[in-house]
């Protein structure tokens, strides 16, 4: 993997994509109360009842990623009716994360202009300059940007072996790569698997649909929880240490996000606050940042969040410094967006 002089590495947490727009896009520990703000939960009562019982915790005060976590890799439901019953709830908290983060209205009338011309301004640069996003976020932001003002596509700027619908042979991997790439570490919601592979992690062949990419992410009213026309669920991981390890393809991406690391010399983490649920991240971010800038030098990586505090500060350069002490990390209390505008990429 080679780097422009001017590429850099950016990685996204979901609070850029709130930054965007907070009501679009809420923070993950208030995913379940937009749902239930939205009315979204009126008819699952098994799952308001399993919060209730599980955690004792009020399903609109409950933090998604711990819900998720637990269903996803629940050691006490390996068989029988709780297994089942366990396994629709996590269909559930898919068909809400769907329902809210796959709003197809990506530029609403709340959202500010400003904000509209910097991702266009960013996603012109990310293709010049042949940079590269690892994302965390399930959300189509950026990709709306960039298939909007560049000539990115999915089918290699994802760095996925993808099959298209209805189809035993995977896209043609001779492709030419245009400008960058976007490493999706946690899923997508336009990455698609059958109904019934839904919970089989060890699954590799994921289907991406090109000529409606438009329509492969899901719309505010459906009713079967599936994509609208080919009958697909969204592949999709929760922050859970080990469970995406047992998928090839995944872990190959993994390792490429961590060569991704170890080559540019800057680096920029917008909106990721390394939730503690997280720990694959941490050990990405610690293997990925021995390495030195291959420019020589320091590597520079800024990290970017209004609120972080100063244990976390003290966390994140800890790990980042911890196999090159020349690491110099900077920290930006700030807005993402208004970070990126920052960078005054319109002068690219």
């Amino acid at each position: 993997m080679k780097t422009k002089a001017n590429s850099r590495l950016y990685i996204f947490g979901a609070g850029l994509s709130h930054s965007y727009n907070k009501d679009i896009f809420p923070l993950t520990n208030n995913l379940i109360k937009k749902a239930f703000d939205l009315k979204l939960l009126e008819k699952k009562e098994t799952l308001r009842a399993f919060v209730s019982d599980i955690f004792n915790e009020s399903i609109d005060n409950i933090n998604f990623e711990k819900v998720a976590s637990f269903l996803y890799n629940n050691p006490f439901s390996s068989e029988g009716e709780p297994k089942q019953t366990y396994d629709l709830l996590y269909i559930e908290l898919i068909s809400i994360i769907s329902l809210i983060y796959g709003n197809p209205n990506l530029v609403s009338a709340d959202t500010e202009k400003w904000k509209i011309d910097t991702l266009n301004a960013f996603s012109t640069h990310f293709q010049k300059s042949d940079s590269t996003i690892i994302s965390f976020n399930y959300d189509l932001l950026i990709e709306h940007y960039l298939q909007k003002n560049t000539q990115w596509n999915p089918i290699y700027g994802y760095h996925m072996p993808f099959y298209p619908p209805f189809s035993y042979q995977p896209y043609n991997d001779h492709i030419q790569r245009i400008g960058g790439s976007i490493l999706k570490l946690h899923g997508s919601l336009n990455w698609g698997l059958p109904p019934e592979e839904i919970l089989n992690a060890k699954y590799e062949k994921l289907i991406l649909d090109t000529e409606n990419y438009s329509e492969t992410i899901f719309r505010t009213k459906y009713d079967s929880l599936y994509f609208t026309n080919n009958k697909l669920y969204p592949y999709l991981i929760p922050p859970v240490a080990g469970k995406i390890y047992e998928n090839f393809i995944m872990r190959n991406l993994w390792r490429k996000a961590k060569a991704a690391m170890q080559i540019y010399p800057e680096i920029h983490i917008i909106g990721y606050s390394l939730p503690e649920s997280d720990t694959s991240v941490e050990f990405l971010f610690r293997l990925g940042s021995k390495e030195t800038a291959p420019f020589g030098g320091q590597k520079i990586i800024h990290i970017v969040d209004p609120c972080i505090r100063n244990d976390k500060e003290s966390e994140f350069e800890t790990i980042l410094k911890a196999g090159n002490s020349k690491n110099l990390v900077k920290i930006h209390k700030m807005d993402g967006m208004e970070y990126l505008k920052s960078l005054n990429y319109q002068t690219d």
